[in-house]
């Protein structure tokens, strides 16, 4: 990667994901994205964003693999608090500057 500061690291990813879903899954970016590599192993990806006027904080969400999120989103509480997560984590990403 060319800039460091404008590099996100992503770790995790299933170990079968290839490149082009990645850029699919990222394809909200248009064409921001202006790096790609994977790391030593399959489960880390690299990507590096063009910015522009504005700056962009890459922070930390919660993950539910689809299984997970299938079993809470059939039980009514279970489903109130996978809403609520992600209006908390939409109404962080509205707050940041």
């Amino acid at each position: 990667m060319k800039n460091p500061t404008r590099t996100v690291m992503i770790k995790e990813l299933s170990s079968d994901i290839s490149s082009d879903q990645l850029k699919e899954a990222l394809g909200f970016c248009g064409n921001g994205i202006s790096g790609f590599s994977f790391g030593s192993s399959s489960s880390v990806a690299y990507v590096e964003f063009e910015l522009d006027i504005k700056q962009w904080i890459a922070q930390p969400a919660p993950v539910y693999p689809p299984e997970v999120l299938e079993l809470l989103w059939t039980q009514p509480t279970e489903r109130k608090h996978v809403i609520f997560v992600l209006h908390r984590l939409l109404q962080n990403l509205k707050d940041s500057p």
